[in-house]
């Protein structure tokens, strides 16, 4: 099976408290939504993401190329924030209840990825960034499932 070249993320994760607190950490600055949804406008027009908005879950699509570029770039003393701050601003986007299943199966993917990036060989493992609780959700929509199809 073929790996895809593009990855969805949903816009709205990187406008929470937890991407643009990363963000201003990182800069010495004050970043607010606003000006993460225009950094994504800058990325956008250099062609390092693609943003469909009219996709339900607003996503915005990253290449392959440039996630593993950015990855490989990325010290490994910052890595563990960064995962911490995903997993806590894919937290803060999950609905609750999950209603939309096009955002659900987005929010997974993210989450599996999150997950496979925190326990490479080269990282920490993810658990050993405090509460694993961003994957509550996904554990919960999987059991609602579960039921239903036992008691549907």
């Amino acid at each position: 099976m073929a790996r895809q070249a593009y990855s969805r993320r949903p816009a709205a994760l990187f406008m929470t408290p937890a991407i643009t607190g990363l963000l201003a950490r990182h800069t010495g600055l004050e970043v607010d939504a606003e000006q993460a949804r225009d950094g994504l406008g800058c990325l956008h027009r250099l062609n390092l993401i693609t943003e469909d908005p009219c996709s339900g879950t607003r996503t915005v699509r990253v290449h392959a190329l440039v996630q593993r570029a950015t990855r490989d770039a990325l010290p490994a003393t910052r890595f563990a924030a960064l995962a911490s701050a995903a997993a806590d601003a894919l937290l803060g986007i999950w609905p609750d209840p999950e209603r939309d299943a096009a955002l659900g199966q987005v929010l997974r993917a993210n989450t599996d990825t999150l997950a496979a990036g925190a326990t490479s060989a080269a990282r920490h493992p993810l658990w050993a960034l405090g509460p694993a609780a961003v994957f509550l959700p996904e554990a919960a929509a999987v059991l609602d499932t579960l039921i239903s199809g036992y008691l549907g």
